[in-house]
């Protein structure tokens, strides 16, 4: 190839490098200042031919997103958990709601009853098309207080499991050029929070692997596999008991209802990255270029350096 060619072809791909970066920037300001207005309203896709799978779906936030998602009428739904009981109740509201719902018990730290679980849908009901990672454990001890245990089961069902359900269903999303996958995260999985060290590691795991993920679909051009990751602040579920910030009327903990609503919203417009409450996209922001040291003032100041020495799941031991 002569250099005058390689020079030209150098040109046209920083150019249209560019333009895609600027569309992209646009866009997404676009939406945002969209998704305030009631000027512009939402459109949303149509999942009425969609299976829909949900881990973690016998509580929480995981109940809250079958039941906002039973709204838009899909196809199936389907729930994952550990217990029969809660998942038995979530269907109930779900089968009220006038959508065909089946529940299965399922560790998602268990890469063969992954699989497993996984064919026997694929065998029943067809290929899942929309697959909400929404399970997730806490134990809220710092580094030396966590049990090897706790650590490698934390990883397990809050990073490694996105493995096992995205290996479990990608490849026929890829084929037939349809599909979702979704990850519920956490702010913890931007910022990392004392007194909480394998859960927001692991949070920090699941965010790098689904920015990979979203660059690996990328490069298969695939362009209707869409990706979601979801970083909300604190839930009011019950995960962080007894975590508290010194001033909690400023930064209240959000109710799940609005957290499944925006989860949803995320999902039916294939939003790419969502933070909740929006006040946390300048927290990211900022904190992404403070030092350390300023980061340490501002979380002293603020109660964050101790706010989970309150948590109630959290064990006190001695140091010697």
């Amino acid at each position: 190839m002569r250099e005058s060619d390689t020079f030209l072809i150098l040109t046209r791909d920083f150019i249209w490098t560019l333009f895609v970066v600027v569309k992209s920037i646009i866009t997404a300001y676009f939406r945002s200042f969209a998704s305030l207005s009631v000027c512009f309203p939402r459109r949303y896709k149509d999942v009425s031919q969609d299976i829909i799978l949900i881990t973690g779906a016998g509580r929480g936030i995981g109940r809250q997103i079958a039941v906002e998602i039973a709204k838009h009428k899909p196809k199936m739904i389907i729930l994952w958990g550990r217990h029969k009981e809660p998942l038995e109740a979530t269907a109930g509201v779900i089968h009220l709601m006038g959508v065909q719902c089946h529940f299965m018990t399922c560790d998602v730290s268990d890469h063969e009853e992954v699989y497993k679980k996984a064919d026997e849908i694929r065998d029943k009901y067809g290929d899942v098309t929309i697959c909400v990672n929404n399970a997730g454990v806490v134990f809220g001890n710092t580094i030396l207080e966590s049990e090897s245990e706790e650590i490698l089961h934390a990883m397990k069902v809050n990073t490694a499991a996105h493995f096992w359900t995205t290996k479990a269903f990608l490849s026929a999303m890829l084929e037939n050029n349809h599909g979702h996958l979704v990850f519920i995260n956490s702010m913890l999985g931007i910022m990392g929070l004392a007194g909480a060290a394998e859960y927001s590691s692991s949070k920090f795991g699941s965010a790098g692997f689904v920015e990979t993920l979203k660059l690996e679909i990328a490069n298969e051009k695939k362009d209707n596999v869409h990706v979601t990751i979801i970083h909300p602040y604190l839930v009011e579920t019950g995960m962080f008991s007894g975590c508290e910030t010194r001033f909690p009327s400023l930064f209240p903990a959000l109710d799940p209802e609005y957290v499944a609503w925006k989860i949803v919203d995320a999902i039916l417009t294939n939003s790419y990255m969502v933070l909740l409450p929006r006040l946390m996209y300048f927290m990211s922001f900022v904190t992404k270029f403070l030092p350390i040291d300023a980061i340490i003032a501002i979380h002293r100041f603020t109660g964050v350096d101790v706010c989970m020495d309150s948590f109630h799941g959290r064990k006190k031991k001695k140091r010697e």
